[in-house]
């Protein structure tokens, strides 16, 4: 695809009554002047195109700080404590969420654009400097650990919420199992939502369309989000963030009759998020909840044929007579297959902490979390071929406790110690079913490879075979994992 070079437009309006606008900290690329309106225009050259029509913004914050020498230092939690990016030993990377805005990241799989060291796969699979578990079955953990304000995630579909009012996002590089487990052995995404603010009634709204004139309907999509937060007394307050976005699929489906089957490719998603913070002293609680509904295939199933294997005849012809011309400019399919991705997300978490005089302090950080998905992969793909369907249900659940003690910061000794439980369960349904004539094989059981099946009951096959085609499982999983570490 080639985008077209637009230029993107943000205007920002401080509401509030300080001296400079808090919708942009300042950084190295941004310097902010106290007038309280701002308009700024940025880049002529996107790598997507998207246009940013308004942002109104009233108090977004990101992990900066001035130095007494006037120098931005980067604040980050990557060992589970607010530090300087220089005092950390190991190799982070950090992005703040006034530079996710900038460049239209809007998900855990576009970080890449912002991480030179992370590369992602389907599903959210990620790989740090090359190291990682790239396979799209829910049952393996992977080897990149996702964590969000706090809460480690068992399951990488748990990432699939869009980013909304977020503070930060690190990428640890190497392995990062003394403080995130055994799932981070090839490293880390760790994620900061801002803080509810205590005192100030101050709210966000902002609305991105983008479209991609090299598709045959010219896709369009849009991001809409919003935050709110409300002081509730003087000690605590209430923020409430909202996101909806749609995405037309990227390929053109001319199955004549989709009606008889749900086909699925536009993508559409919407959540809701509600943090409570209160401060009293030495002690503060911090309270989330969210819930997110995703639909629509496209982003995992928008597959067309470039090519076809020279001698397949069958295929070859089956394509041509769809109308399809395969090729590297292709964005059309003809599948008459069903196929959909409903996925819901959500859960809640408490943190509470209390700072004792002598410099200790006690964090403990309960979670839990869940996502229902419910989808069907037709596995032709791209043409009227009835081959093999694949429906999968998955209900997961997980629950976690991080219990931990932060030593006193002075230059003898630092540090923390810490006892985690972390238990999930999933039920997993899936099935593979042949729905048609396959070029290699005999439609009844055993699907005898390479020979006549002889009348009689099973296994009624002249020669052996190790494998066939079809097959429906129900699994439950249940995992349950202690640690301690410091």
């Amino acid at each position: 695809m080639h985008p077209k070079n637009i230029w993107t437009i943000i205007k920002t309006i401080d509401f509030t009554d300080k001296q400079t606008a808090r919708s942009l900290v300042p950084t190295k690329r941004h310097q902010l002047s106290n007038h309280r309106g701002i308009i700024t225009m940025i880049k002529t050259a996107l790598s997507t195109s998207s246009v940013t029509i308004l942002t109104l913004a009233m108090g977004t914050s990101a992990a900066y700080a001035q130095t007494p020498s006037g120098f931005d230092e980067i604040i980050v939690t990557a060992q589970k404590t607010e530090q300087s990016l220089q005092d950390v030993p190991v190799s982070v990377l950090a992005v703040s969420g006034t530079e996710l805005l900038d460049r239209n990241i809007n998900e855990f799989t576009q970080l890449t654009l912002a991480a030179p060291t992370l590369q992602v796969g389907q599903d959210n699979n990620f790989s740090i400097r090359g190291i990682g578990t790239q396979t799209p079955v829910e049952t393996v953990d992977p080897s990149v650990a996702l964590a969000v304000d706090g809460v480690s995630l068992g399951r990488n579909v748990l990432a699939g919420a869009p980013f909304n009012d977020v503070a930060s996002v690190e990428v640890l590089n190497g392995p990062q199992g003394l403080l995130f487990g055994k799932n981070a052995s090839a490293g880390l995404i760790n994620v900061t939502t801002q803080r509810p603010v205590l005192g100030e009634f101050e709210g966000f709204a902002g609305v991105e369309y983008l479209v991609r004139d090299t598709t045959p309907d010219n896709a369009t999509g849009t991001v809409t989000r919003g935050t709110l937060n409300i002081p509730v007394g003087d000690k605590s307050a209430l923020r409430i963030n909202g996101l909806y976005s749609d995405q037309e699929s990227l390929i053109e489906n001319i199955f004549p009759n989709p009606d008889t089957v749900r086909v699925d490719l536009d993508q559409e998603r919407w959540g809701v998020k509600a943090k409570f913070l209160y401060e009293n002293g030495p002690f503060s609680a911090y309270i989330i909840g969210d819930y997110n509904e995703n639909s629509g295939a496209g982003g995992r199933l928008s597959r067309t044929f470039r090519s076809v294997e020279p001698g397949d005849d069958r295929v070859f012809q089956s394509i041509v007579a769809d109308n399809i011309t395969p090729g590297p400019e292709n964005f059309t399919n003809a599948s008459d297959g069903t196929q959909f991705r409903d996925v819901d997300i959500g859960g809640a978490q408490a943190t509470l902490s209390y700072a004792f005089e002598n410099g200790f302090e006690i964090i403990n950080i309960a979670a839990w979390r869940f996502f229902d998905s419910d989808q069907n992969i037709h596995s032709d793909f791209n043409s009227s071929l009835d081959i093999i369907d694949n429906p999968n249900s998955n209900d997961y659940n997980q629950f976690s406790n991080e219990l931990r003690l932060v030593l006193p910061k002075n230059d003898k000794l630092n540090g923390q110690v810490g006892l985690f439980f972390f238990q999930s369960d999933s039920n997993i349904i899936d099935s593979i079913s042949i729905q048609g004539p396959f070029p290699f094989t005999n439609p009844d059981f055993p699907f005898c490879i390479g020979a006549e099946v002889t009348p009689g009951p099973p296994p009624n096959c002249p020669v052996s075979n190790n494998s066939f085609l079809g097959s429906d499982s129900d699994t439950d999983l249940d995992v349950t994992s202690y640690a301690a570490f410091g």
